[in-house]
């Protein structure tokens, strides 16, 4: 078995066409139909936490969700990190009633946490 030394011009072309294709393209502009239908589908998932969280902080959620969404329109932002942001939010939400957290006090402290998550999210993508 014998090898062929490679022309040094393929492997340039090799190494621009590898690090080329390593980049990912920028994710998706959330359109305001995109949102329409995550926000759908998030309700209705949520329609079982009721029992979990009670009917107030369930709005409560909804509203933070909403909130959040609100500041996706026409930003570049990856599905897969809007649909961690919700994963916690649902999370979150949970651990704060097993807390004990209810009222103004779990409002004010989901909306927060919600915000900071979007936050972070938008700055990183």
């Amino acid at each position: 078995m014998s090898i062929k030394p490679t022309d040094n011009h393929n492997f340039q072309n090799l190494s621009k066409t590898s690090a080329a294709s390593k980049l990912d393209p920028a994710p998706p502009t959330w359109t305001l139909k995109k949102i329409r239908n995550m926000r759908q589908n998030f309700e209705q998932e949520t329609i079982e936490m009721r029992d979990l969280l009670g009917e107030s902080e369930l709005q409560t959620m909804l509203v933070a969700m909403y909130a959040g969404t609100e500041k996706l329109l026409h930003r570049s932002v990856s599905d897969f990190a809007v649909m961690q942001y919700l994963e916690d939010l649902k999370q979150t939400a949970l651990e704060f009633r097993q807390q004990g957290i209810t009222g103004n006090s779990y409002r004010s402290s989901l909306l927060e946490h919600s915000n900071n998550s979007l936050s972070r999210i938008l700055i990183t993508g």
